[in-house]
C-alpha cells in the first residue's frame, strides 16, 4: 500500500513508527508500516496528533486534506528541509527566469510531451494508428507563444472529444453538477499537482517560478508546467474505468480513490525502465534540478513517460 485514503472519522497516530487508525470508539485499529506509505488523502473529519504531521515530513509522505466541499485544499510542507541546498538552487531558478530562449525550448518539450502522449490515448480509445506529425513540426519551428498556445489549444480541443465522445466539453469548475467526468478530472489533475507540489518542495525548488505559466496569481506555476506531462494518466484512469462513470452522476468515494490510485500506475520512464508514477515523478524532479545547473536539455527526458 503506498497510498491511503481516509473517508471516516477517524483516531489518527503513530505507534512504533507506524501509521496506528482507530475508530471513535478506539474498539477498532488498523496499522500501516509507515515505509510503505508515500501519500495519504483525508477527506473527512478526523483527531490527530503533532506527531503525525512530524512523521509525515520525515518519511516525505504527501500529505492532502480537503475543504468542506470535500475538494483537496490543504497539504503539508516542510519549509525547512535541512538536505538540500536551497539557495544554491533559488539562484539557478532566478538565472532561468532571466533566460527567455531556454525557457522557450523546455515549453516545447513538455508540449511535444503532452503531445505524443494525448495521441497514445486517442490510439487506446480509437485503436488506430493516430498521429498529426505537422503539429510537432509546427512547435519545432516556432518561437512564438502565441502559436504554441494556439497549438495547445486545438490540440486539447480534438483530444477530449475523441477520447470522451463529440459532445463532450472541458470544463475546470471544481465539481460540475450531472458531470461526473469533468469533476474527476478536476480532482484528480489536483492530487497529482499537490504530488508534483510536495516533490518540488522537498528537493529544495521554489514552485513559484515558472516556465510558461503565469506566476502572478499562482504561486504553484512551476507544478502547473510539469503537471502537463502527466494529465494523460488521470484522463486514462476515466477510460480503462468508463462504466463507472456511465452511472454515476457524481463524484463518490470510490471515484476519489480510484483518482488516488494513479500513483501506483506503471510507467515507462525513458532510457530508465518502468517505475511506479510517484517514484517516476521524484527522478523527474530531481533531474530538473541538474537541468537548472547544467542548462543541458537531456535531463528533461525523464519527463517522457508512457503507461507500461
Amino acid at each position: 500500500m503506498d497510498s491511503l485514503f481516509i473517508n471516516k472519522e477517524v483516531l489518527i497516530s503513530i505507534k512504533n513508527n507506524n501509521l496506528r487508525i482507530q475508530n471513535k470508539e478506539k474498539t477498532k485499529e488498523i496499522i500501516i508500516p509507515l515505509h510503505e506509505l508515500k501519500t495519504i488523502l483525508i477527506d473527512d473529519f478526523f483527531s490527530i496528533s503533532k506527531k503525525f504531521f512530524e512523521i509525515c515530513i520525515k518519511n516525505n509522505i504527501t500529505l492532502i486534506m480537503t475543504d468542506e466541499k470535500h475538494y483537496p485544499s490543504i497539504f503539508l510542507l516542510n519549509l525547512n528541509n535541512p538536505y538540500f541546498k536551497m539557495y544554491d538552487t533559488l539562484k539557478n531558478q532566478l538565472n532561468l527566469e532571466n533566460n527567455e530562449s531556454l525557457k522557450m525550448q523546455i515549453w516545447k518539450k513538455f508540449l511535444f510531451i503532452k503531445i505524443l502522449n494525448s495521441f497514445r490515448l486517442i490510439n487506446v480509445v480509437s485503436k488506430k494508428d493516430f498521429c498529426k506529425i505537422d503539429y510537432f513540426r509546427k512547435i519545432y519551428k516556432t518561437n512564438n507563444k502565441l502559436v504554441l498556445l494556439q497549438i495547445e489549444g486545438e490540440i486539447a480541443n480534438l483530444y477530449y472529444k475523441m477520447i470522451f465522445g463529440e459532445s463532450f466539453k472541458r470544463q475546470t469548475k471544481y465539481y460540475i453538477n450531472k458531470d461526473v467526468i469533468n469533476s474527476f478530472l478536476n480532482y484528480g489533475y489536483t492530487i497529482l499537482r499537490s504530488k508534483i507540489i510536495h516533490y518540488l518542495s522537498i528537493n529544495g525548488l521554489m514552485p513559484y517560478f515558472s516556465i510558461f505559466h503565469s506566476s502572478n496569481n499562482n504561486n504553484f506555476a512551476l507544478a502547473d508546467d510539469i503537471l502537463e506531462c502527466y494529465r494523460y494518466l488521470i484522463d486514462y484512469l476515466v477510460i480503462k474505468n468508463i462504466k463507472l462513470f456511465e452511472y454515476l452522476d457524481k463524484l463518490d468515494t470510490n471515484l476519489k480513490k480510484l483518482a488516488l490510485s494513479v500513483f501506483s500506475l506503471k510507467v515507462k520512464v525513458k532510457n530508465k525502465g518502468s517505475f511506479n508514477l510517484n517514484d517516476a515523478i521524484m527522478m523527474a524532479i530531481k533531474d530538473y534540478k541538474n537541468f537548472l545547473t547544467t542548462k543541458e536539455l537531456k535531463f528533461l527526458n525523464k519527463f517522457k513517460t508512457q503507461l507500461y
